[in-house]
Formats: C-alpha cells, structure tokens, sequence
C-alpha cells in the first residue's frame, strides 16, 4: 500500500509507541513515480495555422522531448495543415493536421524521428506549412523529461 502525505499525517496520528519499519518503507517507495513526474515539463504553445510562419518555443531546462502534441479550435478546409518541429536545422519530426473531416479538438501527435535533446535556453522551431484555411487556432503541447 502507498501513502499520501495526508493520509501518513492520519496514520502517525493515530499511533502511539513504536512504529513499524514497513509503514515507512511503503512511504519511501511511493515516492518513486512522484519523482519521475517532476522530471517532466509540459510546455505550450498557441498559434494561428493557415499562415506560412516559424514559430518558436524556448526550453527553461535541458531535456529530451517524450511527446509532442497539436489541438485544434475549429474545422480546417482546402488542405492539410503540415507543423514541422526541428532542433536548430534537425528535424525533429511532423504533425500533419486532416482538413477533411477536421473538427475543432482534433488531437494529432508526433512521431519523434530524432533530435529529441535540448539544453536550457535552446528553442525548438515549429514551421506553419499555411497549407489550410480557416485561421484555426492551434494549441501545440510540448512534453519532455528534465535531464539537469
């Protein structure tokens, strides 16, 4: 069994004299994924799709990207939408946006090719194909794991 902090407040509460070794080791141990999630850093980013434009996003920590993830406001038309993500000239990979039967929150991800590892203060570039229409709105969600 795992313990909250909250919950181990209640259960030393209700102690008294010794405590059992195993209630804190099952403590210690929940702490494993807690440590991992504060590794990783969710970065976002909205712009307006349907305009040929470089946008760019900046890493507060060295790290390497686990996944990338684009959401859109309204429908598309005439053509897909392409964001292509680079580290400096590297490409990183692309989300490629449907314009047929697009719909506002449509979620597409990235499959990452490579060039996943940034330092602190590098940016990532996101090239706007502007290959649509609509001016949708675009939320671009950016998850990576803290290396430092």
């Amino acid at each position: 069994m795992t313990y909250t902090s909250a919950e181990l407040d209640v259960v030393l509460g209700n102690l008294s004299g010794s405590l059992p070794s195993s209630l804190f080791e099952e403590y210690i141990d929940s702490f494993a994924g807690t440590i991992a999630q504060q590794d990783s850093v969710v970065l976002t980013h909205r712009c307006v799709i349907s305009t040929n434009i470089d946008e760019y996003i900046v890493f507060p920590f060295a790290g390497t990207v686990t996944a990338v993830y684009s959401v859109i406001n309204q429908t598309i038309a005439t053509n897909p939408e392409t964001i292509v993500f680079k580290n400096g000239s590297d490409a990183l990979g692309t989300i490629t946006i449907a314009s047929s039967d697009s719909n506002a929150g449509d979620v597409d991800s990235l499959t990452i090719a490579g060039n996943a590892s940034f330092t602190a203060g590098e940016f990532m570039l996101m090239e706007i194909g502007g290959e649509s229409t609509n001016d949708a709105q675009c939320d671009i969600v950016i998850v990576y794991q803290r290396t430092a």
